[in-house]
């Protein structure tokens, strides 16, 4: 059986059936990709897959990249009030092609809205050459 051991590495049991296929793209139609469950045992290569938030590495990382997202939040936002903090990554998804995109859920707090803590979506793109940018904006959900 597959397991995460890194963050989009899996045992390549089987390549995707047609029918684990359909699953797969309604699960990333229907959360634009943040919230796509694992497929074990299944070679996902290109296929957007959790990551395990249990190793502080990578936990780290993710918190780095949540930042950049709330970074961009606030340099978009710089006319207004808007000012977020970083509470806490919830969940990280992973997509390697020939790039590798980390679709990441996260909890900020809305320093602008009496601290209230909300629930943001960013995606954070890492070429071949080691850059790294914001590809869709932080925004509450």
């Amino acid at each position: 059986m597959g397991s995460v051991e890194k963050c989009g590495r899996f045992n390549e049991e089987h390549v995707v059936t047609d029918e684990e296929f359909v699953f797969y793209k309604n699960e990333v139609v229907k959360s634009d990709g943040f919230d796509v469950p694992s497929m074990p045992d299944v070679s996902a290569f290109h296929m957007i897959q959790p990551c395990n938030l249990n190793r502080e590495s990578e936990y780290i990382l993710f918190q780095k990249y949540s930042q950049l997202a709330i970074d961009k939040y606030h340099r978009r936002f710089e006319d207004t009030s808007a000012k977020l903090e970083l509470v806490k990554v919830l969940k990280t998804m992973s997509m390697v092609l020939d790039i590798v995109r980390y679709f990441i859920t996260f909890e900020a707090k809305d320093l602008a809205d009496g601290g209230k803590i909300k629930t943001y979506q960013a995606v954070v793109r890492l070429d071949v050459f080691g850059g790294v940018g914001v590809v869709f904006q932080a925004e509450a959900y």
